[in-house]
């Protein structure tokens, strides 16, 4: 069945928060650490430059082909076999990227809150939310984020603030010691997740105000930068090197 809903630049924007921070947050600070050091709070700053390469991609693929999706337009693009086994490689790596992402949250979950529950059961249950989410459509996809994004940000800042007793910010120092490079090296991980912006050209032809969608697209590439950028600054002050 074809999703014929549409859902707003706002919408859009917020959507592509969590798609991005769900799994970053628990895997970005300590790859950045272990490459950039007491530098790692910079890596975030450097790969938002791959965010901005992404987004430009998506947008003018879109204005290009406004009603068609990468799969489809990669046909009119590369040809006939080329273009569909471009398609094919979306239809394959899909799949693989939500394995990877419903794995990294059943360990997660197992890991904090429910130790003694099978891990199937954990994953079995978000995969069932999720199925009945995109079963009802793009239009209660984005307005459900607006909501779970929004409560999701205040713990994130309730749970950053009631952290603050404990940093050192002396862990900051010293800056760029052995230069740019491990800061530059670090930025690999964050800029992997940052990528992944590329997607914003499956989910353009359902934007409504459209006209508003690369505006809204860039201020959702810079919230996720700064949240980004707090998180590696805390694990910094919190645990040091």
């Amino acid at each position: 069945m074809i999703d014929k809903g549409k859902i707003s630049s706002l919408q859009l924007a917020v959507l592509m928060y969590p798609l991005i921070l769900a799994t970053s947050v628990l895997s970005v600070p300590s790859v950045t650490m272990r490459f950039a050091g007491h530098d790692m709070w910079m890596s975030p700053l450097w790969a938002i430059f791959i965010g901005l390469l992404a987004i430009y991609i998506a947008y003018r693929l879109n204005v290009r082909y406004p009603s068609l999706s990468p799969i489809q337009s990669s046909v009119l693009i590369a040809g006939k076999i080329p273009g569909k086994l471009c398609g094919l490689y979306f239809l394959l790596y899909m799949p693989h990227l939500n394995g990877v992402v419903v794995r990294e949250y059943g360990e997660f979950v197992l890991s904090t809150i429910l130790p003694g529950t099978p891990l199937y059961v954990v994953m079995g249950s978000l995969l069932f939310v999720c199925a009945i989410n995109a079963r009802s459509g793009i239009e209660v996809i984005g307005r459900s984020g607006i909501i779970l994004v929004a409560l999701t940000v205040i713990f994130l800042f309730v749970i950053l603030l009631l952290l603050i007793p404990e940093l050192y910010p002396d862990e900051l120092l010293p800056i760029a010691e052995k230069g740019l490079k491990p800061s530059l090296l670090g930025a690999i991980a964050p800029a992997s997740w940052l990528s992944e912006f590329a997607f914003l050209a499956f989910l353009l032809p359902f934007v409504s105000d459209r006209s508003r969608a690369l505006k809204a697209s860039v201020y959702s590439l810079i919230a996720i930068t700064i949240t980004m950028l707090a998180v590696n600054i805390v694990c910094l002050f919190l645990f040091g090197i």
